[in-house]
């Protein structure tokens, strides 16, 4: 899964916010937590029925204000590796944030057992995160359904 967002804010807060990986659950929905431990970091993810999913990842490369790759470690419950890409947006205006995301659970197709497990689409996975991200960014609160008498999934925005 590969989206990109233009954001109007300057490239080196765009990258310290990615680079800190503590941060990216609230941005991706379906995350409980991701803690980091030098080059390692170990997420937990929220799953269907109550459950958890929880794995781990090492960085793979760091250049700063241009991108951060990720992968998760030999032996973990899932294969998942990640990358985002910092560029100056076109024209001058804002910053291009580009995202790709490969999940990949063992027995399985990522797709049905994604959606089974963490209760989102795959493809709105990268949508969802980066576009929560704009927000945040460009307002400094992500827009949610929380509270609203239309909300779904108990008010969770995933």
């Amino acid at each position: 899964m590969q989206k990109s967002v233009t954001v109007n804010r300057p490239l080196e807060e765009l990258y310290r916010f990615w680079r800190e990986f503590g941060n990216l659950p609230r941005i991706m929905g379906y995350l409980d937590s991701v803690q980091v431990n030098g080059q390692r970091a170990h997420w937990k993810a929220h799953a269907l029925k109550d459950q958890t999913v929880e794995w781990d990842t090492e960085l793979v490369e760091d250049i700063p204000n241009e991108r951060i790759t990720w992968r998760s470690v030999e032996g973990a419950p899932l294969t998942h590796s990640g990358s985002v890409h910092f560029k100056p947006g076109r024209e001058g205006w804002g910053n291009e944030v580009q995202l790709s995301l490969d999940i990949d659970v063992p027995n399985g197709k990522f797709g049905e057992t994604a959606e089974k497990l963490l209760g989102i689409a795959p493809t709105l996975i990268a949508y969802k995160t980066l576009y929560a991200f704009k927000s945040l960014m460009e307002t400094g609160e992500i827009p949610t359904l929380t509270g609203q008498p239309a909300a779904r999934n108990g008010g969770r925005d995933e």
